[in-house]
Formats: C-alpha cells, sequence, structure tokens
C-alpha cells in the first residue's frame, strides 16, 4: 500500500468517526434525567421504563449498541463508560435483541440500531463546526432551531446509525425477510453476532453476553429464560419497556 492510499484510508477512516452515531450519541444529563446513573450503574440487570418519547429506548438502543461494538458511551462531563464489564472486553460477544415480534425486529429495531435515527438529532458546532449530539435541554440549541424553523429550514439533522454498515461484515446479514429489514442475525467486524428473536419464542441452550429485550413480551414466563441464558457468560440483561409492561 502507497502512503497516498494509507493517508486516504485515515481522513475517511477519521470522517467516519466523526459522523458516528455512537460516538456523538450523549445521554440526557443528570439534572433532568436518570439515563447516566443507568449507563454508569455496574449490575448486570437493568429495567428501564418510561412513557412515550422518555428516551428509555434511545438509550437501551445505544448501549446495546455500545456493548457490540466495545466502544464507550461519552457523558457530559466528557467522562467515558463502558456498557461491557472487563470480562466481556476486547473480545467477540453473542448478543439477542428480542421483539414483541417479528415485525418489531425490522420495523422498530433495525431502525434504532442500523438506520439514520430521527429520534436522536445532530447538529453542527458552532465552534468547531463539527456534527455533536443536538441537546433540547440546552437555550442556544433550541433557539437556533426554533429560528431556523420560522425560516422553514432546519439546524438538526438524524443521527447517523449506532452500529455503521462498515462496522458489519460483508455477507454479515441473515435475513427472514430482507425487504422489511427483519433479520435474524448479523455479524460485525469485531466478531460479535447479534441474533433477533420474536419474544413468543424462548430459545433455549445457547450461552448469551447480552440480552435487550424492547416494550412487552407476548409471553412472560420467556424471560426467566433468556435471563438464564447469560449465567455461563455472567451476561448483561436490559429490557425498556412502557411502566405498564412488567
Amino acid at each position: 500500500m502507497s502512503v497516498a492510499e494509507s493517508e486516504l484510508q485515515m481522513i475517511a477512516a477519521f470522517s467516519a468517526l466523526k459522523r458516528d452515531g455512537l460516538t456523538m450519541f450523549r445521554p440526557v444529563p443528570p439534572r433532568f434525567s436518570t439515563q447516566e446513573e443507568c449507563i454508569r450503574s455496574r449490575c448486570r440487570t437493568k429495567l428501564m421504563r418510561g412513557g412515550n418519547r422518555s428516551g428509555k429506548t434511545s438509550v437501551a438502543a445505544a448501549m446495546f449498541a455500545s456493548f457490540a461494538r466495545d466502544v464507550p458511551l461519552e457523558l457530559e462531563d466528557g467522562s467515558k463508560v463502558h456498557i461491557r464489564h472487563s470480562h466481556q472486553r476486547g473480545r467477540p460477544m453473542v448478543m439477542w435483541v428480542v421483539g414483541y415480534d417479528w415485525d418489531h425486529i425490522g420495523k422498530t429495531i433495525h431502525r434504532l440500531l442500523f438506520q439514520k435515527n430521527e429520534a436522536l438529532r445532530v447538529i453542527k458546532d458552532e465552534e468547531t463546526g463539527e456534527l455533536r449530539a443536538f441537546q433540547p435541554w440546552n437555550p442556544s440549541d433550541v433557539a437556533r432551531q426554533e429560528k431556523a424553523e420560522q425560516e422553514g429550514r432546519s439546524e438538526t439533522e438524524a443521527s447517523p446509525p449506532l452500529i455503521p454498515e462498515h462496522e458489519i461484515e460483508d455477507d454479515g446479514w441473515v435475513w427472514k425477510i430482507a425487504g422489511a429489514n427483519i433479520f435474524a442475525q448479523v455479524t460485525l467486524k469485531n466478531g460479535t453476532i447479534i441474533f433477533a428473536h420474536s419474544s413468543k419464542e424462548a430459545k433455549a441452550g445457547d450461552a448469551v453476553d447480552m440480552v435487550w429485550v424492547d416494550e412487552k413480551v407476548e409471553v412472560e414466563d420467556n424471560v426467566g429464560e433468556w435471563i438464564m441464558r447469560l449465567a455461563d457468560r455472567r451476561g448483561i440483561f436490559q429490557w425498556s419497556c412502557w411502566p405498564a409492561s412488567t
């Protein structure tokens, strides 16, 4: 490889990093929310409950992507927190994401993890000129967006994916219905494999490093089975749901 090619690859990699939805993600600060507390917690079982637009699913998706990619999340004070525990760092993981049904996997989970995210907005920083997380708690950000909307435009845009395509192995997707974004599994370049499941089914027997259940489940007895899959690997269980779902 020539020096010029090497430099171009480094520039491309740096550019991709700056437009990475996961590295740009910022949880809502502690004075407004418990999102940072949830991220910092070393508990292996986490329940994130909240109403519509409370941010529970967005932070759960960011934590899941952080675990999958072995990339820390950055908090308001600049500190970085790894969702993986020390015994999980630096090696391939086996992960499950469980939706209510397969339609939930295609319409919600795939969108949250692998597509541009309208719920997580980014804005160009006035000092650096680089994209960063839009902060609805920041009066300056809000004023900029309100002024733009009055002028018929937007200062913000959808956040890039939490797990971008360049992190996924070539031919890494196993689809159930590709046209509907319903996937059975996806393999990342770091060796981590994410399996998708419907809550109507309880798959037994496999050891898993992390399980994320999103919203309500069809068969509640399956929850205990999913948690049991984590015992051998001292894995993490997280459930994002409405207060009435549990």
